[in-house]
């Protein structure tokens, strides 16, 4: 049985008996940034090889990157050992979560338990959709007489 929603002139995407298909981890691999409910900005760059980079910093703190040992993607899975030996002060292990094309839902977690969750997207992606947005913000703005620096 198939339901489409429809709310705003937006339609859901509609639900089907088939199961989507499995990403790769050619399609994983890239920039990813996600915002924690804390407000920790987290990047993770997964290249090919299975190896990275995963860093994260608190606003107004100092960025602390951790070299990645470590990556796979299984089905819809994704696991990320990172390097023991690099400075880690927050003793950060393992992320680990569901992958998908556009975004991951991902937790950040501790040697001493604790835990982290972070929706990650891709950059290229906010990018390209931010920079969408501003120049029509621009335009409406310019259009409704609403040019004032803020």
């Amino acid at each position: 049985m198939a339901v489409a929603l429809t709310f705003c002139g937006c339609v859901a995407p509609q639900a089907t008996n088939k199961s989507a298909r499995a990403i790769k981890p050619e399609e994983v691999a890239g920039m990813w940034g996600g915002l924690s409910n804390d407000s920790i900005f987290h990047l993770l760059k997964l290249k090919a090889g299975g190896i990275g980079l995963f860093g994260y910093i608190h606003r107004g703190g100092q960025p602390t990157v951790l070299r990645i040992r470590n990556w796979r993607c299984d089905d819809k899975r994704i696991l990320v050992l990172l390097e023991p030996d690099t400075e880690n002060p927050d003793g950060i292990a393992t992320i680990e979560g569901e992958a998908g094309w556009t975004s991951m839902n991902l937790v950040v977690a501790s040697l001493t338990g604790g835990r982290r969750s972070v929706v990650f997207h891709r950059e290229d992606m906010l990018a390209e959709m931010r920079n969408a947005l501003e120049s029509r913000m621009a335009a409406e703005e310019m259009a409704g007489g609403l040019n004032n620096e803020n």
